[in-house]
């Protein structure tokens, strides 16, 4: 019989430590989402006072050229 409770404490301390590591991962989780949120008020603002217009010019000028690279790309590829 103390077999049995030495498993059922085993098992109670393995799902403790599976709590450990999701609550670990949520933090991270949670830790990236704060970080994302001020890098994206830290981009609108520059898009606001001009300064990153340069690169979406750059952006666009690259964007353009893409459709006659498409044109003349086969129209299946692969197949049956």
């Amino acid at each position: 019989m103390a077999e049995h409770e030495h498993k059922g404490e085993h098992h109670k301390s393995g799902h403790q430590k599976a709590n450990y590591v999701m609550l670990v991962v949520v933090g991270l989780l949670l830790l990236f989402s704060v970080v994302q949120a001020f890098q994206i008020n830290a981009l609108e603002n520059r898009l606001e006072s001009g300064s990153a217009v340069t690169s979406i010019a750059g952006q666009a000028v690259s964007q353009q050229s893409a459709p006659v690279a498409r044109a003349s790309a086969p129209t299946m590829v692969g197949g049956c």
